[in-house]
């Protein structure tokens, strides 16, 4: 993921919730992102468009991120 921030600039918000940090539970609890190597992918209004659970592969990744904006600019 380190580096996809560079490459969407300003059209997509990467935030990263770590689960060892008690200051990130409240966002966490509110969508439900209670285990490592969880992944979400929301819409600006706060619609969830995808979830993963463990580990992600860039390719899948991008393929969502690039599908959303085809479909969204």
């Amino acid at each position: 993921m380190n580096g996809l921030e560079s490459d969407f600039g300003e059209e997509i918000t990467f935030i990263r919730l770590d689960v060892d940090d008690d200051d990130t539970l409240a966002l966490r609890e509110q969508y439900n992102l209670v285990q490592r190597s969880q992944y979400l992918f929301l819409a600006p209004d706060g619609t969830e468009i995808r979830r993963w659970f463990g580990p992600l592969q860039e390719a899948e990744l991008l393929d969502a991120l690039f599908g959303y904006l085809a479909d969204n600019r």
